[in-house]
């Protein structure tokens, strides 16, 4: 392993138990940072811990406790997911799995019903207020519950995914899939595998400016271990609209797997299956996995409104088509508070 590899590519490699990560390159500043803002902390003390690495103090700290935290943000999963099920309410939670041991800044779940008269199940198990409801959120029926003592927020989804809940029918299937998993100590209910993978296909279609260590891992780690039923899988993205979206973060995954490894992750007759999509390199950059995203951004986006439009989904190309009009004005008004804090 060369000394001057990107640490976000160290950390991977460590990740993948890859016997050529060499534990005297690492830079623990680095590192730490990369594992800390791409949420693997827990992931990362535990690959190296199988090696015989002595974590340093600070790191050590840090991991306990990270781990603490998932233990609290894990119980109250818990008791929203025992909620849910006394009240005969379709659950699940978009994130556990892909992020376990670890968890990510938001707990995310998807309930069963479109109206937010159902968040008094959850108002029984927290003490929080909803935050300021904008548009954006009121159109993609979502809540978000602001949770400092635990430093994340929950982040409720009423029978809709996708930015401005254009995924209507996706979030029914994810529902009507969903299965009970172990998370540590607990069961509740997650994604089949084949949703988890295409829940990261939406991300991808959301706007995502890079691609973090976590989501590659788990993408890689999952290929690795399981088969998906890759003909069920295509027909439903294709379905959904979310095809070029699975294409586009199967091909940069597949690139950085390659990278480390040299050897392709997805199998030419999959490849060939989603299309001949032309996403561009991906490249570390700026501590990220980076990749051309205003062009993949505008192909995902006009991907997805023909494929509504294809499927008849009125309603879905009418929430997207609404999209510009919203996210245009919410990027300047970022803009311009940056300005003004700079000046």
């Amino acid at each position: 392993m060369p000394l001057e590899a990107p640490a976000a590519a160290l950390v991977l490699r460590f990740l993948l138990d890859d016997p050529a990560a060499d534990a005297a390159t690492i830079e623990w500043g680095d590192v730490a940072a990369v594992a800390r803002r791409d949420g693997v902390e827990q992931r990362l003390a535990a690959a190296l811990e199988r090696r015989g690495v002595s974590l340093p103090e600070r790191f050590a700290d840090a991991v306990s406790r990270a781990r603490e935290r998932t233990s609290r943000i894990v119980a109250l999963a818990a008791r929203l997911d025992e909620a849910c099920e006394r009240q005969s309410l379709p659950h699940v939670f978009l994130s556990l799995v892909p992020h376990y041991p670890d968890v990510g800044r938001e707990l995310d779940l998807l309930l069963g019903q479109a109206s937010t008269a159902t968040d008094r199940v959850i108002l029984d198990q927290i003490q929080a207020v909803p935050g300021l409801r904008r548009l954006r959120s009121r159109l993609a029926s979502r809540t978000v519950y602001p949770l400092p003592e635990l430093g994340t927020v929950l982040d409720v989804r009423h029978g809709r995914l996708g930015r401005l809940g254009e995924h209507a029918r996706f979030a029914d299937l994810v529902l009507r899939r969903r299965r009970p998993a172990r998370i540590g100590p607990v069961r509740c209910q997650v994604p089949s595998p084949e949703d988890q993978l295409l829940l990261q296909a939406l991300s991808q279609s959301c706007g995502r400016r890079s691609l973090r260590v976590r989501d590659a891992y788990w993408t890689i780690a999952t290929l690795r271990a399981t088969r998906p039923d890759w003909a069920a899988l295509l027909a439903t993205a294709e379905a959904l609209g979310l095809m070029a979206g699975l294409s586009c973060h199967l091909a940069y995954v597949d690139q950085i797997h390659e990278l480390l490894t040299g050897r392709r992750l997805v199998d030419a007759d999959v490849r060939a299956r989603l299309g001949p999509r032309r996403w561009g390199r991906v490249e570390f950059r700026q501590g990220s996995y980076r990749f051309p995203t205003a062009r993949v951004t505008g192909r995902l986006y006009l991907a997805q409104l023909r494929a509504e439009l294809a499927a008849g989904d009125w309603e879905g190309a009418a929430r997207l088509c609404l999209l510009p009009l919203i996210a245009v004005p919410a990027a300047w008004w970022r803009l311009a508070r940056g300005g003004a804090g700079g000046a």
